[in-house]
């Protein structure tokens, strides 16, 4: 499958908010229950969220000849950058995707001089055993009383793992 990442544009609103409904059942349903996918599809997926962070130049999607297929979104918070969405279509999983997605966070983060975080739910181990093959490390929350469990990129060489 030939995958191109780029910056999202305004007219992949609809296709980037696909992502978020055709991963989060799957990834969050069976863990947190429906009325916590139903909230985070209606709070972090609605097409305003979606619209602001693509209008921020915060998503970058992951396109193949099926249409986009993945997308991660990387914010500003103080002086460093948080991956809040790493997503791929169920179809598109194991094929390296996740790890390129990573890798344009990266890039990210290296042409600020500034650090990366990512956050994921602790009942979600498999993203934290997928963070951690791509180089993030356990890390402390990059400010007081944040949720979740955080992690930070810290290879400081060599290339994002393949592996998905």
């Amino acid at each position: 499958m030939s995958v191109v990442v780029r910056r999202a544009a305004a007219d992949d609103l609809d296709p980037v908010r696909f992502v978020g409904l055709a991963t989060w059942p799957a990834t969050y349903g069976a863990i947190k229950g429906a009325r916590y996918v139903t909230r985070g599809l209606d709070e972090y997926w609605s097409a305003e969220a979606i619209a602001g962070s693509i209008d921020r130049g915060d998503i970058d999607v992951a396109e193949s000849d099926a249409g986009v297929v993945g997308m991660v979104e990387v914010a500003s918070v103080g002086d460093d950058l948080v991956m809040w969405k790493l997503y791929v279509v169920p179809a598109a999983q194991h094929t390296g995707i996740g790890p390129r997605l990573i890798a344009s966070a990266v890039a990210r983060a290296e042409a600020r001089g500034c650090a990366l975080f990512t956050e994921y739910e602790p009942e979600n181990v498999a993203a934290g055993e997928f963070y951690a093959r791509q180089g993030f490390e356990p890390s402390d929350p990059p400010w007081p009383d944040a949720g979740g469990t955080w992690m930070r990129w810290a290879r400081v060489s060599g290339p994002v793992s393949t592996q998905g």
